[in-house]
């Protein structure tokens, strides 16, 4: 079922997309069928706040799994492994349910990479605040790193989730730790672009030591 989700994500990205040229959305690489988009592949898509334009999608929204707007021609591309996490994070979910017999429901047996990953972590990708609390509560280690070298808190950072970056600071969560490409989770918060969480980890960032690499 996973690999059939990716093939027809694949088709989408191919085909021309219905949607005004007006729309913000029309000029995004990440848009798969309108009113869909990786960021918004469950329930009723794209946000009404976005889908009108009265929203600038290149600053976060509520559940857009900290993928943005971003011009077609622009020479990024989501790599595969992206990808893949995106998509295991509507595990359990309906993706893309108004497009007939198309409908894709993710797999109820996680892809090996995310089989891996600690429950804490999944939680803190897809901001449910209270698995996270329960976790936290269990005593689970706070600094745990998935194969990346990322630490729940990174993940929060990365997908923008304020309150599960609080309660993980509170917890006593190292910040000065870094990934496989040395960034801590404050230049993670920072090349996303997400400033209210950069200033919650500059208060515990120790005095001299912070920098903008």
């Amino acid at each position: 079922m996973f690999s059939k989700a990716m093939s027809i994500l694949d088709e989408k990205f191919a085909a021309i997309l219905d949607c005004p040229e007006s729309i913000q959305c029309s000029r995004c690489k990440h848009l798969v069928e309108w009113p869909y988009c990786l960021a918004f592949l469950s329930g009723s898509g794209i946000p009404e706040e976005i889908r009108e334009n009265t929203f600038d999608h290149v600053l976060p929204f509520p559940g857009d799994h900290g993928i943005r707007f971003l011009e077609k021609d622009s020479p990024y591309e989501l790599s595969e492994s992206s990808l893949r996490e995106v998509i295991a994070q509507y595990q359990g979910t309906v993706i893309m349910p108004e497009l007939g017999n198309r409908k894709l429901e993710v797999a109820e047996n996680r892809s090996k990479t995310e089989s891996l990953t600690p429950d804490l972590i999944h939680a803190c990708k897809i901001g449910d605040v209270e698995a996270v609390k329960q976790h936290l509560a269990e005593g689970i280690n706070v600094n745990q790193r998935d194969e990346q070298g990322n630490t729940p808190l990174m993940h929060a950072c990365r997908n923008c989730h304020p309150e599960i970056v609080k309660l993980l600071l509170k917890n006593g969560c190292d910040v000065h730790v870094t990934d496989k490409y040395s960034k801590k989770a404050i230049h993670i918060a920072l090349d996303w672009g997400y400033p209210t969480i950069v200033k919650l980890l500059e208060v515990y960032e120790e005095p001299g030591h912070f920098d903008f690499r």
